[in-house]
């Protein structure tokens, strides 16, 4: 029987080759190479075996009319691998005339192993088979393989947690119905509840374990990577000020390590935004949240996905979400693993890892994780780009007499001080840049909230606050010797997005100026107004509003230049 299957397998890549030879008689298209984690496959050679999955490498990105027609010939797709190839199964020899098809091949089975799998006598691993591999068949597999199951809930289809003699493990991914095989975390192995993600979706597909990440967002010139946020529905089982602050935590943990940057939007359906919203069954993608247990699914970046759908985080409504749960299903390291693949990180094999396929309780990334964004995004310099106005300025204020619109030298600080408090989890230690100096228009909606012109959440309970006042000083109208604003910190809190129970919250911070600094003034969205304590060093008591609080810190030179800072203080 043997050989007769290898005698079937290579009459079928025989016959498969001689149409890719034809359809392959383009051009090669430099960026449709295909990454693996474990290798770069330009493209397969015409010769060798393959079996019923396989590869379809394509001269450019497979679109739908691709995927459909495919379909129409009896190849079910089965995933996506950036940027322009797809795992496939069929079980007749396709037709691929007229596809553009560039190369076809099959894993080998070292492609199929995690580079994190250390050779040991016996221990636990997670194999993972292709969705078309029913679970019987995927048992028979492993057990003629030499490995035993154990019996896990909670795992995705298709994954298989085993123990086994780890000499034995490439003779198991030789098999054809073994897609990925990656250590198993100790939650897996000791039987705690778990919950998996199914990876990053893309328009063509979910994305593969085995491969490498996407490309990331588009830098500006400047090396920055600026993107925009709105929140379109939340779940009305949790604080809706308590929810935005949990996932402008994550988002915040992934952009102090990189040069990301994130603003409030105003349209969800816009350009480079990432869409937050809760949702129940079919909720207009081609991923309804069915009852089969997934938590959440978000989109890859732009590319491979088209717009609005770029980046756009989901997570089910029907899960009973926490906050600062280490049992339940906690929605900052939800939101956290979500928010990397929103960036373009797909899973990785190291179950310490933020973004391991199971969920676990999180504080902050892993030493792996920091290096996938850094290597999409970069590292940040010790003087980053200034971000977006995270504010939307469509209010004018009463500004000093001279302004000026050079942006300030950036400048970037770490602090190690706590700036969370329970139940929102361990602080982190953010990274604080000074923002270019804004026009002279204030904002009319903060960092957690939607601005006021867009339409309110599902929950009924999200508003717009109240318009900042001005300044109650205004600073002397001195005529201008210079141009160049202030430079402005506020060093205390240390993230730009906090919590706290207290009625009042003390910013403290720095600001420096050639010709001297004459006031530091804050303003907040909920009315409140005056004046900080000192110059070049400076505090202030701000009063807090249950609820979102932006405040806003402006400090002002001789010559009427400022500068500006802002923080969100979530008060619940």
């Amino acid at each position: 029987m043997a050989e007769l299957n290898t005698v079937k397998s290579e009459m079928r890549w025989r016959w498969i080759a001689g149409a890719v030879c034809f359809l392959c008689a383009h051009p090669v298209w430099a960026g449709s190479a295909i990454h693996l984690k474990n290798r770069t496959i330009e493209s397969f050679a015409s010769s060798g075996p393959i079996g019923k999955h396989y590869l379809l490498q394509f001269a450019s990105y497979p679109d739908a009319g691709v995927r459909a027609e495919l379909a129409r010939r009896g190849v079910r797709v089965l995933s996506y691998v950036p940027d322009s190839t797809l795992m496939v199964a069929s079980e007749t020899i396709p037709d691929l005339t007229g596809l553009d098809v560039r190369s076809i091949g099959s894993l080998t089975p070292s492609d199929k192993l995690s580079a994190h799998l250390t050779a040991s006598a016996r221990r636990a691993f997670l194999v993972m088979f292709y969705p078309d591999v029913s679970a019987n068949a995927a048992r028979a597999v492993i057990v003629q393989n030499g490995f035993a199951v154990l019996d896990r809930s909670g795992l995705l289809p298709g994954n298989f947690v085993v123990i086994g003699p780890s000499a034995r493990l490439p003779e198991l991914a030789g098999n054809d119905e073994v897609s990925y095989i990656m250590p198993a975390s100790p939650d897996l192995l000791s039987g705690a509840p778990v919950l998996g993600c199914t990876g990053a979706v893309t328009n063509a597909g979910v994305v593969a374990d085995y491969v490498e990440v996407s490309q990331g967002w588009a830098a500006s010139p400047d090396g920055s990577v600026d993107l925009n946020y709105t929140f379109e529905t939340l779940t009305a089982e949790l604080d809706p000020n308590a929810v935005r602050s949990e996932i402008l935590r994550a988002l915040d943990t992934w952009a102090k390590y990189t040069n990301l940057h994130f603003s409030p939007g105003t349209d969800p359906q816009g350009d480079r935004t990432i869409d937050i919203k809760f949702a129940t069954g079919d909720h207009g993608d081609a991923y309804p949240f069915d009852g089969s247990g997934e938590l959440a699914h978000t989109f890859y970046p732009s590319p491979p996905n088209s717009e609005p759908l770029a980046g756009d985080m989901h997570l089910n409504d029907d899960e009973n979400w926490q906050i600062g749960s280490a049992s339940g299903v906690d929605l900052f390291s939800v939101a956290l693993h979500e928010a990397g693949h929103a960036l373009g990180l797909g899973h990785t094999d190291n179950p310490d890892d933020v973004m391991y396929p199971y969920y676990r309780t999180l504080t902050d990334l892993s030493v792996d994780d920091i290096a996938g964004i850094r290597a999409l995004y970069g590292a940040n310099a010790s003087t980053t780009p200034p971000p977006q106005n995270p504010i939307d300025p469509s209010t004018p204020v009463t500004t000093p007499t001279t302004t000026s619109s050079t942006p300030p030298t950036s400048t970037s600080t770490t602090t190690s001080t706590p700036s969370l408090n329970p139940p929102f989890g361990t602080p982190t230690t953010p990274t604080v840049t000074t923002p270019s100096t804004p026009s002279t228009t204030t904002p009319s909606c903060s960092v957690a909230l939607p601005c006021s012109t867009q339409p309110t959440s599902s929950t009924g309970t999200s508003t717009s606050p109240a318009q900042p006042t001005a300044p109650s000083t205004t600073p002397p109208s001195t005529p201008a010797s210079s141009t160049a604003p202030p430079t402005l910190q506020i060093t205390s809190p240390a993230s730009t997005i906090v919590s706290t129970t207290d009625a009042s919250i003390t910013i403290a911070g720095t600001a420096a100026d050639g010709l001297g600094v004459t006031a530091v003034q804050w303003t907040t969205s909920t009315g409140g107004s005056g004046t900080a304590s000192g110059t070049t060093t400076w505090s202030a008591q701000v009063p807090l509003l249950t609820g979102d609080n932006t405040v806003i810190v402006r400090a002002y030179d001789t010559a009427g230049n400022s500068a500006w800072r802002a923080i969100t203080v979530v008060r619940w």
